[in-house]
């Protein structure tokens, strides 16, 4: 009947072919640009002379050993962060976050001369939206917290999407969602996770089929009969139940393709598998 349903029991490796296989469904994710990045106002000198710093402005100065010091107020931080202004610097510079919210970077001479030439790179187009308004039921919203990371609150209908279409894809290790009361998810990317998020959204998506199969439900959560009901055994193995209805249209869009052997279901009591 239609309120039957089915187990399944998969390893990891191949819950995650069974989810790769339900990305039918491709709906655009709204994302803000990025700001365009500003130059410092002035192109530091030689040897610079350190300068009481302002809120738009970087100020440098050079240490006993020779190395450049750099104080960046928070708002030109979270532009420079956004336009890659450390990009061939290697290792990464760990900045030192101040009282006043600014940050202070330490940079030996041929990084800093590095760090000057990203900053006279053109800058991405600037979006004619400023940041992010609240999150509704269609967008991401986006922040950015102290530490330069990117926040994204995503309404739990584009989260269904996203993780259909694989928009994390190439983030490792993969984001951990912290699950907001009202139903959206919170995830937090480093500056270059979330350029990859941005470009995993630009990406063309599988048209989707007459009849898709619905996301399945969060694990933990109550099972119904329109939906995939997720959890996990000691074993670390994903267990599905699937109303009968959903195992129709999921058995007629091959959603175990490339699981090998071929899962074996167990039909329960309610008639789910």
């Amino acid at each position: 009947g239609i309120n039957a349903e089915y187990g399944i029991t998969l390893t990891p490796a191949d819950f995650q072919k069974f989810q790769d296989n339900q990305k039918k469904q491709s709906v655009a994710v709204a994302v803000p640009a990025k700001k365009p990045a500003e130059k410092p106002a002035e192109k530091p000198v030689e040897k610079p002379v350190e300068e009481p710093a302002d809120d738009d402005s970087v100020s440098v100065s050079q240490d006993p050993s020779g190395k450049f010091v750099l104080r960046i107020p928070a708002a030109l931080w979270t532009i420079i962060q956004q336009n890659n202004g450390f990009a061939g610097i290697t290792p990464t510079p760990t900045p030192k976050q101040n009282p006043d919210g600014s940050f202070s970077v330490t940079l030996n001479a041929a990084d800093f001369q590095t760090f000057q030439d990203n900053q006279s790179k053109p800058a991405p187009p600037a979006a004619a939206a400023a940041p992010a308004p609240p999150a509704d039921d269609t967008s991401v919203s986006v922040t950015q917290d102290p530490s330069g990371k990117f926040v994204l609150s995503i309404p739990a209908a584009l989260w269904t999407i996203i993780m259909q279409n694989n928009g994390f894809a190439g983030i490792s290790p993969a984001p951990t969602p912290q699950k907001n009361p009202d139903g959206s998810y919170t995830v937090t990317l480093t500056p270059a996770d979330f350029q990859t998020f941005q470009d995993n959204q630009s990406k063309p998506q599988a048209a989707a089929p007459a009849a898709p199969a619905p996301a399945g439900a969060p694990a933990g959560e109550a099972p119904s009969d329109d939906s995939v009901s997720v959890t996990q055994d000691p074993s670390g193995k994903f267990i599905l139940r699937i109303p009968a209805a959903l195992w129709t249209i999921i058995m007629q869009n091959n959603g175990f393709a490339g699981i090998s052997p071929a899962p074996t279901p167990q039909k329960n009591p309610d008639g789910s598998y």
